[in-house]
């Protein structure tokens, strides 16, 4: 007899082995636990857990699971689990006791925020209690005995119980199970669910009741289970739906019941059970978890209707669902409901019931409507409507009536959008009808065929959105179609070159319609087999000719070109296009799209004669058998297109999160998209806009007191239903935090709203608010959000960056990063690279995940059979290919040819061979279907027909005969070659259905891994990502469920991006930009409002701006003091755009711009701008005039002593850009921005941007890219960018600044007469253009032509002539001579040929005898008088009569000597040694300063860390008499001790000794080189210095520290004798110091720390210790700084100086000269404050803050 398995008992099924276990699975008794079946296993190892512990506990209680209110043993801990925590009550041995713990625990739930969150448990319990954790609910469905639940109450109320326990403990053990979509296990899921649906239940249930079950202990708790987070936000959405398909078939059963049972506890005042009272439950199962008020109950149904509704669509249809809706409404407003219930309960019950109701209502008007289109002939009419008061443009729009009667324009033209494929179809590509577009007019009737509400919102901006990629991808297609059909005439206006056609096409065989076209393109395109691409499921290898221009290359060399090209990238949209007749027509031409999945460089790499190969996807629904095998004919070898700058994955996860919306459960859609007119201010007339869900909570407040600039200055709370709170926190904030007025009420404001917006007009530090706004969020995390992080969203990757480099810097910590990212500092903070760190579930995940990747392996090894049958579709069917399609269609036929077979083998073996075929070889038995058809088997008979037969015989009748041997030749090749044509179409049929269960498979997978994923990042405090990235993983921040969403940049993003961000969760929406500046990009400019027909439209329109049309007047809270900009460049936009402007104070006393009259001016000219380049940069404009005019006042300010990295120059144009980088770069480095590279790429050829360094198209990677001599480089991390000049088109400028901005405007009267100013007109571009100059703005133009084109330029240049700046000349003058005026209007008056910059004069003018030339080793020739001025020779020497003389040395720091015209290092000059030498010596000393400072800094981080770690150690040792060593002390102490060590090494005392040692070898002065004197020189030069005597005090005042706190404790402490101390090392006294602080402690930076730490100390440490402490307190306040080097100490180190200290490349200086060090690459990647006068110094992303400059101390090359 086989032995019983130890492990297996019926009820936990915890035998690891299952069927395969050697041990009989004998269960036991599904009532109770089997004392035969109790056991543990030691050695298991199973990271599943499945819990294998039995039932039986000890009684005692766990002391882990007491202390912190968890156990790692889990529901395998043998002892009790109760909880000793005020939010949860414990299990009490009094009953009665228990129960009004119980209902003050319900009480506070029903109260509390999380009542509003989605997925929220919404009946009280401890999560800690794990009475049901051991999988009861798994033993009953293992076992099978669930068909007793209905009639065993309390085998019921234990499955439900188990359950709500699982779905907190376990919730994906209970998803998989629940949501098992295979037999048998969906099959008992169902049953069970069912079981529970069907049975009998009433609100009155005692516990004598067999055959009835408790409404309150069953039902509601079972419907609790299934709208549990975990289920409902489940990335696993197969699962999901697999359970409320179940919960959908069993609604008409159940929901009748539900609410009978309501309506009971409606009538009698209460849901409790008054048959079995909560203490009778209480005394039985004192861990039972029931409703306790009516919102309880009403919710869990509500929230399961609405997932019904919203998975399956049809159900809202229903009559049934109807009715029971409307009956939970009367439910709702009953008045026993709203008496019992608090306010906000009421609230939140309303509206989720408003969700749902929207849902169903909307059903129900569209099955009215589509009764009433039957009593209609036509199925749409139309209706002339009158435009309104607004003037908006639609006067009239065809009124569509119902669904159907949609006007259809092709195939893939849908009335619901959740129908319309993202990805267009040959039918729409060819269709010649547009589609019907709405305009983004909400409130307007005409805009649109639906209602306004948010239906009309999501349509409108799918359509739209979808619309922008869609047309030019027509446009594409359709001319190159049209390209390869039309004559050359037609192709006057398209350039070819390297497999590129672009240009206009006026093609003949369509309406003869000019239509745009810019396509790559590769011939003899076919589909050569498929394979599985990893997370892209079931892909085609698509082959191709090597492109023409490729000719000649090796494979290297191809490579290389793939690599670095961005053709054929990633998720780039691709069609392949075939042409199936020779008839010239477009009907022709068969379309399929796909998208690229992989691109591997060596398969694009081929050598002669071979093809290259590229992985596409291609959607389910094109690949049908008939599509496939026109693909797989050798005839019909095609095209594959690509369609240049089409961003196909910047519009598809944004379309697909927007089909994926629920329009009933769009957040905010009272506000954003009002049905009607909603509420508004008496006053203003302004939307009123209520507080969040969660700031309605019963006594809830913000804290603001964080604010404040002085810790405990100021209480501030805000109260946001209170007015008078709110005005309170403004006043506060304003006078007691950094922020301004504006910026208080802004933040206040936005914090008290649903939906908040913030306008930050340039320079007024809108980011910084924003900023604010998100910390003060988390400061009160446990009030707003307490178990979701906040999503952070922007369009760019760089806003993100710098906006969670801000947070960082704020000390926020747990971000998660969505996407990609080159800033460094934000790296680690990417979901991959966290992964490694955060606390990941490897049971059950890693389970499944397993699973489904065996399961995808049997499909690949599936799929390679099928590609072995399409590989030979140019072959005769060998006989395996071909058995097993005769199996299948005809067996009779497939017994000829065995038979046959098995004769020949027999033949063969005894000696015969079979010679046939053309060449007459021999043929094996083997091959019988060669035989059979080379006719070498001597039964065939030749042409004639057998008797009595028709002849030829039709292909069908062939394959019907079972006589195969008896057919003739012509015959068998017949059936050969339709064999050969039906084969691979049931491979093909085979391929598609494997492509379903690959796409499912893939799916699923994707899913648990985005639920791992959500486990481990819903408890973070930020996920930031740009608005794509987050619409790329909807399902993963739908299973997160964030409550609050921030938009930065909010004025530039797409509505549709912002709606793609909204999950059903969220509870406030936050905007913060500025719709005055740009709007976003959209790529077809006839769907913008800048166009006369995309006034219809507005596409471009962000929420942010939309929001503040007349017709909405939603509340904007507007920043209003700027400090950017001095104040006569702010007058131009306060004029224009923000009249309540105010300036900061230190805008005021910006010094004015050098050898320049004016600071503002407009250089007017009317040179035309430059003919349309027909080269192939045609889509853009150029004026060289301009272009030199800019280029020569640049060198002209550089030689003021201005830095290239002060000055930027912009333009509208790309093509200017083009000009000024080609003429600059001859002389300088140019810088252009990586968005300014994508539209350089745009408009010239990719072969171009190849030679130069082909740019990468994934997303922005934050590269800047430099251009010399023409050629473009990625400027590498060390490169210093001093010497750089940025150029950048206004558009991609937005949110930058620099001190001196100059502007070529382009666009002049052309030699043609046709005006124009393009999108200058524009005044959200002009508004940007005017307000990036922090000093000085200078714009060079057409003035006339402005003004009469642009009413916004008339006042600009009207402006420029009230200030008197504006001529045909810009006045700049001598700084010597400055009462000396030229006014330049030709860029030679400003050119490089002048030898004195100061005095402009030229060489030729020079007087060599009066005045001598210095040439520079640059090759520059300046006179002595201009760099004599330039320099400062005056500030180190002294003149009289006889000459220049020594002079006292300036204290403050001395720039090192350049070169006026190139900025390059002046060296070699002897005249100017003593500025160079001064310089270098004050910039040893500032690097020294700083690294120490740094290196303290770091000490002071690691110290407060340790103090951190040193808590958690201190509470896991006993204290006293005996403390574990702490290693980490140890560590620090010998890090000091090094760090003291590497001080007394100081900058002074290195370079004397160098001195010595020069004078001693040179012999000069050696009388005076005495060692003791020496020595003593040394100690004091090394004493003396400022930055050495602070260090020195520092590290002395930190260990004098240390030693106080030690001793203090040791006299503090008295149970401790001294002789226990002594045994006591001193890292492990300094445990004891953390008890008895109650904030962390920073010992270093004592400047800024010392009052830290003074306020941490204890009142009983400070009273015992006042006297140290006070001591040590005058002893940091008298820290003085000694005076610098003197002179001649100066003199004798100078000669050391270049060879001592020769660095470079590393060091920067701040706007007021202050020099820093970057260590590492030596690159800017964080900001930071500087150390002498705290201005921002760094940057970000390689990228230096503009008004910093980077510093050679050494003058070095």
């Amino acid at each position: 007899m086989q032995k019983r398995c130890r492990f297996y008992n019926g009820k936990l099924n915890s035998c690891k082995k299952g069927d395969t276990c050697e041990f009989a699975h004998i269960a036991d008794d599904p009532s109770g636990p089997s004392d035969a079946g109790r056991g543990s296993s030691k050695n298991n190892n199973n990271k599943t857990k499945f819990a294998q512990k039995e039932y039986g506990k000890s009684k005692d209680p766990c002391k882990t699971f007491f202390e912190k209110g968890r156990c790692r043993n889990g529901s395998e801990c043998r002892f009790e689990h109760i909880a000793n925590d005020l939010g949860s009550p414990s299990v009490c041995s009094d009953a009665r006791a228990r129960a009004e713990e119980y209902a003050q625990l319900s009480a506070r739930l029903v109260n509390s925020q999380l009542l509003s969150y989605r997925g929220s448990a919404l009946l009280a319990a401890h999560e800690g209690d794990q009475r049901y954790a051991p999988p009861y609910w798994k033993a009953v469905i293992n076992h099978g005995h669930f068909g007793s639940l209905a009639k065993s109450q309390g085998q019921a109320t234990k499955f439900v119980q188990s359950l709500l326990q699982a779905s907190v403990i376990d919730a994906e053990s209970l998803l998989m199970e629940l949501g098992a979509t295979r037999p048998p296990q969906s099959q008992t899921s169902r049953e069970i669910l069912t079981t529970l649906f069907n049975a009998n239940y009433s609100h009155a249930c005692s516990t004598s009741m067999k055959q009835t079950l408790s409404f309150q202990r069953c039902l509601v708790p079972l419907l609790v289970v299934l709208v549990s987070e975990r289920v409902i936000n489940s990335p696993v959405s197969v699962h999901v739906s697999a359970i409320f398909g179940i919960v959908r078939s069993s609604l008409q059963t159940f929901l009748g019941k539900y609410l009978d049972c309501v309506d009971a506890c409606l009538q009698q005042g209460t849901v409790d059970d008054l048959s079995c009272p909560l203490a009778e439950i209480f005394s039985s199962d004192p861990s039972i978890c029931v409703p306790m008020s009516f919102v309880q109950v009403a919710l869990p149904l509500i929230r399961c209707l609405q997932e019904v509704v919203s998975i399956f669509a049809d159900v809202a249809y229903e009559t049934a669902i109807s009715a029971a809706v409307e009956r939970i409404g009367k439910q709702l407003s009953s008045t026993a409901f709203k008496k019992t219930e608090s306010q906000y309960a009421v609230n939140v019950a309303i509206h989720e019931y408003e969700r749902l109701f929207s849902i169903v209502n909307k059903a129900r008007r569209e099955l009215k409507l589509g009764d009433l289109v039957s009593d209609f002939d036509a199925m749409k009419i139309s209706k002339q409507l009158k435009a309104s008061a607004a003037g908006h443009p639609w006067t009239f729009m065809e009124q569509l009536i119902p669904a159907g009667s949609f006007p259809v324009a092709h195939s893939n033209d849908h009335f619901h959008i959740s129908r319309i494929a993202i990805i267009p179809t040959m039918d729409e590509i060819k269709s010649s009808r547009q589609p019907a577009l709405p305009g983004n007019f909400q409130s307007v009737q005409q805009a649109h065929w639906l209602a306004p509400g948010p239906d009309r919102l999501l349509d409108t901006h799918f359509r739209l959105l979808r619309e922008d990629l869609v047309r030019p991808v027509r446009s594409n297609i359709m001319g190159f179609i049209g390209y390869i059909l039309s004559d050359q005439a037609n192709q006057k206006g398209i350039r070819v070159r390297n497999n590129r056609v672009a240009g206009v096409l006026n093609p003949n065989f369509e309406n003869g319609r000019p239509m745009q076209l810019d396509v790559s393109y590769y011939e003899n395109a076919n589909i050569d087999g498929f394979e599985v691409v990893n997370q892209q499921g079931l892909c085609a290898n698509v082959t191709f000719t090597r492109p023409q221009f490729m000719k000649g290359q090796s494979k290297k060399e191809q490579k290389d070109y793939w690599q670095r090209s961005g053709r054929l990238g990633y998720g780039m949209l691709v069609a392949l296009i075939f042409q199936t007749s020779n008839v010239p027509s477009t009907d022709s031409f068969l379309i399929i799209f796909g998208i690229i999945a992989t691109k591997n460089a060596d398969k694009l790499a081929a050598g002669p004669g071979e093809p290259c190969m590229v992985t596409i996807k291609i959607p389910l629904k094109f690949l049908t058998p008939d599509v496939l095998l026109t693909l797989q004919s050798s005839e019909t070898n095609g095209y594959l297109i690509e369609t240049n700058n089409i961003m196909f994955e910047g519009y598809r996860p944004i379309l697909a999160a927007l089909q994926k919306l629920n329009p009933a459960m769009l957040p905010f859609k009272e506000l954003i998209a009002p049905a009607s007119d909603p509420p508004r201010s008496p006053h203003s007339q302004e939307m009123i806009v209520p507080p969040s869900m969660y700031a309605t909570v019963p006594n809830f407040f913000m804290n603001l007191s964080h604010l404040c600039k002085k810790p405990g200055s100021a209480v501030i709370r805000l109260h946001p239903e209170s007015e008078i709170s709110i005005k309170n926190a403004i006043r506060a904030l304003n006078a007691h935090s950094t922020l301004d007025e504006g910026q208080s009420r802004a933040l206040v404001s936005v914090l008290s709203r649903q939906v908040g917006c913030i306008q930050g007009p340039p320079g007024t530090g809108k980011s910084y608010v924003g900023v604010k706004i998100v910390q003060t969020l988390l400061q009160n995390k446990a009030k707003t959000t307490p178990r979701n992080p906040i999503l952070v969203i922007c369009f760019t990757n760089h806003a993100l960056d710098q906006f969670i480099t801000d947070l960082m810097d704020m000390g926020v910590k747990k971000i998660v990063r969505l996407g990609s990212t080159s800033n460094e500092r934000v790296a680690p903070l990417l979901i991959k690279n966290l992964a490694a760190t955060v606390p990941q579930d490897t049971g059950i995940s890693a389970f499944r995940v397993g699973h489904i990747i065996e399961e995808i392996k049997g499909f690949k090894e599936e799929l390679s059979h099928y590609n072995d049958s399409l590989g030979n579709r140019n072959k005769d069917l060998d006989w395996g290919v071909l058995s097993e399609h005769l199996q299948v269609c005809n067996y009779a036929q497939y017994e000829a040819f065995k038979d046959m077979r098995d004769l020949f083998i027999e033949e063969e073996n005894e000696g015969f061979q079979v010679k046939g075929g053309r060449k007459n070889e021999t043929i094996g038995a083997s091959d019988v279907v060669k035989r059979w058809l080379t006719g070498a088997d001597g039964f065939v008979t030749m042409n004639s027909a057998p008797s009595g037969e028709k002849w030829p015989r039709s292909d069908e009748e062939l394959a019907d005969d079972p006589d195969v041997w008896d057919m003739s030749i012509p015959e068998r090749k017949a059936l050969m070659a339709y064999w050969k044509r039906t084969v691979p179409r049931s491979s093909l049929d085979g391929i598609i259905e494997l492509q379903q269960r690959i796409e499912a498979a893939q799916a699923k997978l994707d899913g648990v891994y985005k639920d791992r994923d959500a486990c481990s990042f819903r408890g973070f405090n930020i996920i930031g990502g740009t608005t794509t990235g987050a619409a790329n993983n909807h399902s993963l921040i739908q299973a997160i469920a964030p409550k609050i969403v921030v938009c930065e940049e909010a004025g530039e993003v797409l509505e549709s991006h912002t709606l793609a961000a909204l999950q059903p969760d969220v509870q406030q929406l936050i905007l913060i930009g500025d719709h005055l500046q740009l709007r976003p990009r959209v790529a077809l400019h006839e769907l913008t409002s800048e166009s006369a027909d995309g006034k219809k439209y507005r596409l471009d329109f962000s929420m942010f701006e939309r929001l503040q049309d007349p017709a909405m007047k939603f509340p904007m809270e507007t920043l209003n003091v700027q400090r950017r900009m001095r104040p006569t460049i702010a007058d131009f936009i306060r004029k224009l755009f923000y009249p309540q402007l105010k300036d900061a104070p230190h805008v005021q006393t910006y010094p004015d711009v050098a050898g320049i009259r004016q600071n503002v001016y407009f250089v007017d000219h009317k040179v035309p701008q430059d003919q349309v380049d027909s080269s192939g940069r045609a889509h853009s404009h150029s004026n060289k005039f301009e272009s030199e005019y800019c280029i020569s006042l640049l060198k002209y300010l550089i030689r003021q002593g201005y830095a290239a990295a002060d000055i930027v120059i912009l333009t509208p144009y790309v093509g200017q850009l083009l000009q000024l980088r080609d003429l600059l770069s001859k002389e300088m480095m140019v810088l252009i921005s990586e968005k300014d590279m994508k539209e350089i790429k745009e408009v010239t050829d990719e072969e171009e941007m190849d030679e130069a360094g082909e740019m990468d198209d994934s997303e922005e990677s934050g590269n800047v890219y430099g251009s010399k001599d023409g050629k473009l480089t990625v400027i590498a991390q060390s490169m210093c960018l001093k010497s750089a000049v940025r150029v950048s088109t206004i558009d991609n400028f937005q949110g930058e600044e620099a001190k001196i901005i100059l502007i070529s405007l382009v666009r002049s009267e052309m030699a043609s007469g046709n005006e124009s100013i393009g999108f200058l007109k524009t005044p959200n571009r002009t508004n940007v253009l005017l307000s990036r100059a922090k000093h000085g703005m200078y714009l060079i133009g057409n003035s006339a032509l402005l003004s009469v084109k642009s009413t916004v330029w008339q006042n600009v240049i009207q402006h420029f002539e009230e200030k008197d700046a504006i001529s045909g000349g810009l006045p700049i003058y001598c700084q010597k001579h400055p009462n000396e005026t030229h006014n330049v209007s030709e860029a030679e008056n400003i050119s490089d040929q002048q030898a004195d910059v100061i005095c402009m004069t030229s060489y030729g003018e020079l007087e060599l005898d009066e005045g001598p030339v210095v040439v520079l080793k640059c090759g520059h020739v300046f006179t002595i008088a201009t760099l004599d001025g330039t320099l400062g020779m005056d500030t180190v020497y002294s003149t009289d009569e006889d000459g220049w003389r020594l002079a006292q040395l300036p204290p403050d720091f001395i720039a090192l000597p350049v070169c006026p015209s190139c900025r390059s290092r002046i060296v070699g000059v002897k005249r100017y040694g003593r500025i160079l030498n001064l310089a270098v010596c004050r910039t040893a000393e500032k690097m020294w300063i700083s690294q120490t400072a740094s290196n303290m800094k770091d000490l002071s981080v690691q110290l407060n860390n340790i103090a951190k770690e040193a808590l958690v150690h201190a509470q896991n040792v006993k204290l006293p008499p005996k403390l574990a060593r702490f290693i980490p002390l140890q560590q620090l102490t010998r890090k000091l001790e090094e760090f003291k060590k590497a001080c007394t090494a100081a900058p002074q005392r290195r370079m004397f000794e160098a001195s010595v040692a020069y004078l001693c070898k040179t012999g000069v002065n050696a009388q005076l080189v005495h060692a003791q004197w020496l020595s003593r020189i040394a100690d004091r030069m090394a004493g003396s210095n400022e930055a050495s005597s602070y260090v020195k005090q520092s590290i002395t005042a930190i260990t004098k520290t240390i030693d106080m706190i030690v001793q203090a404790l040791k006299e503090y402490n008295p149970q401790n004798s001294r002789q226990e101390f002594k045994e006591m090392s001193e890292y492990e006294l300094e445990l004891l110091m953390f008890e008895d602080f109650d904030r962390q402690i920073v010992l270093a930076d004592l400047d800024s720390d010392w009052g830290v730490f003074k306020s941490a100390l204890t009142i009983s440490f400070a009273s015992q210790h006042n006297a140290r402490v006070k001591a040590l307190d005058e002893k940091l306040e008298n820290l003085k700084h000694s005076g610098r080097l003197s002179v001649e100490e100066m003199k004798i180190v100078a000669h050391a100086m270049e060879r001592e200290f020769g660095i470079a490349g590393h060091w920067y200086q701040c706007p007021n000269g202050h020099p820093y060090a970057i260590g590492e690459c030596g690159m800017a990647m964080q900001q930071a404050r500087c150390y002498e006068c705290g201005v921002l110094v760094g940057g970000q992303s390689h990228r230096l803050t503009s008004d910093n400059r980077a510093f050679n101390p050494l003058g070095t090359n």
